[in-house]
């Protein structure tokens, strides 16, 4: 498994904006002025940035992926990446809670998933359709259905409009 490292300055530092990672995690560095969190390389990288007036969001991928797409070289990490999409504003927040949910949902396992997962999480939250509903089917048409089956509420059916009486009387909620 090969590595990549994503360096995050500490709260303390002077840097004018804060940044996160998100990924397969490895393993954690304390350095003296910034922490060291080291990745899968082969899987999603997603790096976040807060500005002061603005954050933006970035999901990369393995460098030479996908044939068309340039690779970028980012300060905080050690080798090149490629950009699958670069969100700011309403479609990061969107994506960072979309994100959230995803992650729990597959008990962090979401890192694995094809490209095509990641290019329909950012066009579901780019056209504000990423509803839990959406969000679960994205997940279960990349992962084995039944793994997740268990977490998905299932709800008995139920049918408020009429109902039988033991008088054999229709009764209606209406």
């Amino acid at each position: 498994m090969n590595e990549i490292s994503a360096f995050i300055p500490k709260e303390d530092s002077s840097y004018p904006f804060t940044c996160f990672a998100q990924g397969s995690f490895i393993r954690l560095e304390d350095e003296e002025t910034e922490y060291r969190i080291s990745f899968n390389e082969d899987e999603v990288l997603i790096l976040f940035f807060h500005f002061k007036n603005h954050r933006r969001l970035y999901v990369t991928l393995k460098e030479n992926s996908i044939e068309k797409i340039e690779n970028k070289t980012f300060w905080n990490v050690d080798k090149s990446r490629q950009v699958l999409a670069e969100l700011r504003g309403r479609n990061f927040d969107r994506f960072k809670m979309s994100l959230d949910f995803i992650n729990d949902f597959t008990e962090g396992k979401c890192f694995s998933f094809p490209i095509a997962f990641w290019a329909q999480l950012v066009m579901l939250c780019q056209q504000n359709r990423h509803s839990e509903l959406n969000l679960k089917y994205l997940c279960e048409c990349y992962t084995d259905f039944t793994e997740y089956s268990k977490k998905i509420e299932k709800k008995p059916a139920t049918n408020n409009l009429f109902e039988v009486d033991y008088g054999n009387r229709l009764t209606g909620n209406f």
